[in-house]
């Protein structure tokens, strides 16, 4: 099968990253047990903007830490199960470099590296058959679109796992447990070429070596 997975609050706790920067530049915290909805409405626009800069800048991408058993469970995955690995991440494009060295450092395998806002879009190109993502818009937008959705959960995706067919856990193992019937007895599959091949080069797509 083919496995999409974000990055922040999906492969390591974004969150105190974000809010750290929030309190230091702008004195304002973002209480994570309160953000209960996708949008942050504690900042104005710009604000989120340059703390979402900031908290993606090389320096501190490379010293995020996984969350306890992501790496050892998507390695899994990908070398027992024989299912591809595609990260995509809502990060700019020019995060591309220092992201894929941070998955390097802790090797954590991947066939390719997305980097770009249509992630939605992207896991139908490249014919996805599992999202694991914290996005509300992009867990819906998935199941619209005939893909399998899951999630670690937090705040502000608890209502879409509880109204949607959001497969939802606590940790990663638990969500490794979760998604075991619909992974196991699926081999590796040809992965498929993206559309105009070449030409995603310039939205952050990183290869795996």
């Amino acid at each position: 099968m083919r496995i999409a997975i974000d990055i922040d609050s999906t492969l390591h706790h974004y969150w105190d990253t974000l809010s750290e920067i929030a309190v230091r530049r702008f004195g304002i915290e973002l209480p994570y047990e309160e953000q209960l909805t996708w949008g942050i409405t504690r900042l104005r626009p710009d604000q989120l903007h340059i703390c979402i800069e900031e908290s993606h800048s090389d320096a501190h991408i490379l010293a995020g830490t996984p969350y306890p058993g992501a790496v050892r469970i998507v390695r899994d995955w990908h070398d027992a199960g024989g299912h591809h690995i595609h990260v995509m991440s809502h990060r700019e494009e020019r995060c591309a470099p220092a992201t894929a060295r941070w998955l390097a450092e802790i090797g954590l395998p991947f066939d390719d590296l997305y980097c770009s806002w249509d992630k939605v879009s992207r896991c139908a190109e490249m014919q996805i058959d599992v999202l694991i993502d914290d996005s509300p818009l992009n867990l819906t937008g998935a199941l619209e679109r005939g893909i399998a959705a899951a999630t670690i959960a937090h705040p502000w995706n608890v209502e879409v796992c509880e109204e949607e067919d959001v497969v939802a856990a606590a940790d990663w193992p638990e969500l490794a447990r979760a998604l075991e019937p619909l992974l196991s007895g699926h081999s590796r599959a040809p992965a498929p070429e993206p559309v105009g091949a070449g030409a995603g080069q310039g939205m952050g797509v990183v290869a795996a070596k």
